[in-house]
């Protein structure tokens, strides 16, 4: 009896987690241009799989309303890769930014941490690493790749997606840009 008690609550519990927290995810058609968006992750990854991407992300959403976004870029070349992960406030501002750089050619791996505040971004902190070894290592120049920082939500070319928090997504499973 406590046993089945026990299973029904845990039941309960994991849809109650499962309402409450999702993740979406995005797709940039090289092609077209279009934006897509992904219920599930499997949908997206065989999206990518037939039309690969140089921009993909990742939309954390908890209790209905989004609180992480995560962008990578690709260059065409393979040359580098920008990694970004956006915080979100729980007034629905973007908050902060966590960057990470890798410059393959450079063998090194460039790490940002911005602060976004009245739609400006003010980076924090900096660090450099080997991309092979990954230990801190003593900045050089070079060139890094001009990635804009977004600083308002209904800047990323995504948002039409979004900006109902994703429900369209969420109902139909996948949803695309015009």
């Amino acid at each position: 009896m406590i046993n089945t008690v026990l299973t029904t609550l845990l039941l309960v519990l994991s849809f109650q987690v499962d309402r409450n927290e999702l993740s979406l995810f995005l797709i940039n058609d090289l092609e077209t241009g279009r934006w897509c968006g992904f219920k599930d992750e499997l949908g997206w990854k065989k999206e990518q799989e037939n039309s690969p991407a140089l921009v993909v992300g990742r939309v954390d959403v908890t209790k209905g309303k989004i609180t992480r976004l995560s962008v990578t870029k690709y260059d065409e070349t393979g040359d580098w890769a920008v990694f970004d992960v956006y915080s979100i406030s729980a007034s629905g501002q973007i908050s902060g930014l966590k960057r990470t750089i890798n410059v393959l050619p450079s063998n090194r791996s460039e790490e940002e941490v911005w602060v976004v505040h009245d739609g400006k971004a003010t980076k924090t902190q900096t660090a450099s690493r080997s991309l092979r070894t990954l230990r801190p290592i003593t900045p050089t120049p070079i060139d890094l790749p001009d990635v804009p920082i977004v600083t308002e939500l209904k800047n990323f070319d995504f948002w039409p997606l979004l900006a109902d928090q994703g429900r369209g997504i969420i109902s139909k499973g996948r949803a695309c840009t015009p």
